[in-house]
């Protein structure tokens, strides 16, 4: 799993690129604010019509596809049952075939000019996305021979047009991850013909984030996880609010990101003070639309603290994931999460009274049982 998502890292240099397309300015930043601020519905209808009026547009199938791409990453990180990862599985076979239409039609303007800036932009991005399909379905040497073509094509228009600022985004992001590629995968690196330099990607990802026109949002959360794993924990807390409040749609996507950068760069102390003061101090007002969302950030938050030893904190989001019914399909495992948190804490009353109360509420099936083993062992303790 560790290999496959590194492989994936290397690819989503090229496909993640936004640039000057041939296209309405506020439009393509209606289009893309939508995206990252998680408003997917919106975006894509708004894209479907203009594909209506032009259905050959490069620039409108690459957006649709990018939307297709943010929404499985999002939906990724929060599914919990069959019918998410239905969704999921039919978000990640969109953003493919619309990529690979693109290049297609990338590929045909290319034969016939060969320095079309557009057709060179679009179709190494799309060529990125194709390889990040192939490096999750484990077909990584094809994955390798995709995403090169993209980056042939970047780096074209890159000495073509060097001021075309947002193209510099894929070599930023590329340096990011090849920076920590491990010994076994340098071989994919071979088949690139390049190596990472992590100062390079700062560089260029804290000028985007600043200067950027397309690739703003992209360098900004790439750059919070690139603080996360520098340390910086200061930059980390300034770059994380100003992300919240420019794109508050994005805030429990976001928010479960820093969440895991910080596990990986064993920051979980950091991640525990940063996300619980955010969840108590701010007003975040739509909880009820996204029960789901909140409830994966208190089970993160909870299983943070677990790791620190600090379980009495650890019991406090495992109430508030119960207690207010953020996943209810799981509230009988995550009753007994909570009332073995209970025990080990000592609070056995509060323990036996949780258990019971699981017994009546499930007739049968292993959660049961459980606390039905919880019961008897306390009781045989006593």
């Amino acid at each position: 799993m560790k290999f496959q998502i590194i492989i994936i890292s290397v690819f989503i240099l090229v496909g993640k690129v936004l640039s000057q397309p041939d296209t309405s300015n506020e439009i393509a930043h209606q289009i893309i604010y939508k995206t990252y601020n998680c408003q997917f519905e919106k975006a894509i209808n708004q894209v479907d019509s203009l594909l209506q009026l032009s259905p050959s547009s490069i620039e409108y199938n690459y957006f649709r596809g990018m939307i297709f791409y943010r929404h499985w990453l999002y939906k990724e990180q929060f599914k919990r049952n069959a019918e998410d990862k239905e969704k999921s599985n039919e978000l990640l076979n969109s953003f493919f075939e619309t990529f690979q239409a693109t290049s297609q039609i990338c590929d045909s303007i290319l034969k016939l000019n060969p320095d079309d800036e557009r057709a060179l932009f679009y179709g190494g991005a799309a060529y990125g996305f194709i390889g990040i399909y192939y490096a999750r379905a484990e077909e990584l040497y094809t994955a390798a021979s995709e995403g090169k073509k993209g980056l042939e094509y970047h780096e074209r228009l890159k000495n073509k047009k060097p001021d075309w600022i947002d193209a510099y985004l894929s070599e930023a992001i590329f340096n990011f991850h090849a920076s920590q590629v491990p010994w076994y995968l340098e071989a994919i690196l071979w088949i690139l013909g390049r190596s990472g330099d992590e100062e390079k990607a700062l560089e260029i990802l804290e000028l985007l984030s600043e200067q950027g026109n397309y690739s703003r949002y992209e360098a900004q959360e790439l750059l919070l996880s690139l603080y996360i794993r520098r340390h910086e924990l200061k930059a980390t807390e300034r770059l994380y609010s100003e992300i919240e409040k420019e794109l508050p749609g994005m805030k429990y996507y976001l928010t479960t990101n820093l969440i895991w950068d910080c596990w990986r760069n064993k920051e979980e102390k950091f991640a525990a003070e940063l996300v619980s003061e955010k969840l108590e101090k701010s007003k975040w007002t739509d909880v009820e639309q996204h029960r789901k969302e909140l409830g994966v950030i208190y089970i993160l938050l909870a299983n943070t603290y677990w790791k620190l030893n600090e379980n009495q904190r650890a019991i406090i989001y495992w109430e508030k994931v119960v207690n207010e019914n953020c996943l209810p399909e799981e509230s009988g495992w995550l009753k007994l999460v909570l009332a073995n948190s209970y025990k080990n804490a000592g609070k056995e009353d509060e323990a036996i009274q949780l258990y019971e109360e699981i017994i009546r509420s499930s007739p049968n099936g292993s959660t049961k049982e459980k606390a039905e083993e919880a019961i008897q062992k306390i009781k045989e303790k006593i």
